[in-house]
Formats: C-alpha cells, sequence, structure tokens
C-alpha cells in the first residue's frame, strides 16, 4: 500500500482496530464464542469498507484497515461507521494514522497503533488519529 501511495502520490490511511475487553468474551463465554465474534465483526465490519478498502486479522483481537485513496477526512467517516457496525454490545477501538511521503509502512503501522492505545486509555469505544 505505501508502494502504491508513493507511485500514484495519492493519500493512503492505515487503521488499527482492536476489540475491547476481548479477553473477557473467551474468558465468560469460551474461546468459540470469541472466534464467533471475531469473525461477525470482520464481516460486518467488511461492509464498512470501499472495495479498495482492505481489512485484515494483524493479531489476536487486532485488525488492520488499508485505506488507498482516502484522506484522513474520509478514512475518518468510514472508520466511524465502521465502529458502528460492531456487533452486539461489544465496541471496538481504533487508530488511525495518514501516510506521510517518505515513510516506511513500519513507520505508518506504528503511529496507527500508537494511536489505538492513546484510545484505549481515553476509554475505548473510539477512533483516535495520529
Amino acid at each position: 500500500a505505501v508502494g502504491y501511495a508513493t507511485r500514484t502520490r495519492r493519500p493512503l490511511c492505515v487503521a488499527v482496530v482492536d476489540l475491547d475487553h476481548f479477553k473477557r468474551i473467551n474468558d465468560r463465554h469460551g474461546h468459540q464464542s470469541g472466534d464467533r465474534l471475531l469473525k461477525s465483526a470482520a464481516s460486518a465490519w467488511r461492509t464498512a469498507l470501499r472495495e479498495s478498502g482492505t481489512l485484515a486479522r494483524y493479531g489476536g483481537e487486532e485488525f488492520a484497515v488499508a485505506l488507498p485513496g482516502c484522506s484522513m477526512r474520509v478514512a475518518e467517516t468510514v472508520l466511524e461507521r465502521l465502529r458502528q457496525l460492531t456487533p452486539g454490545e461489544q465496541t471496538c477501538s481504533i487508530g488511525l494514522a495518514e501516510w506521510s511521503p517518505g515513510e516506511s509502512a513500519v513507520d505508518l503501522v506504528a503511529r496507527a497503533d500508537a494511536a489505538l492505545y492513546e484510545a484505549k486509555r481515553s476509554g475505548r469505544d473510539m477512533l483516535v488519529a495520529a
């Protein structure tokens, strides 16, 4: 995605999405319930993304979202819609970063991840932009 942004000189936003208090689901209801939640959340979230957006599991209960061609303003709108689509009573926290020319993919994801942790420290169930 960074290569795309470099070649086309178009914006690129990356987000890291984390299901809030996911460990509680596994502890209270078992890992099968947790797995079902991961699948239903991913399915619901994909409906918020344009065809060019990509959602991928990033780790445990975290997902990465790449939004090529999206400015920060557009990405915030898309990701707020994604956040609202989180199934059931579950919530999620989102960290968002927009690529800066010359920035590596690793640094871009690290900024989105740092924004995610700011969302979690600030009370969860929100989007924070880097």
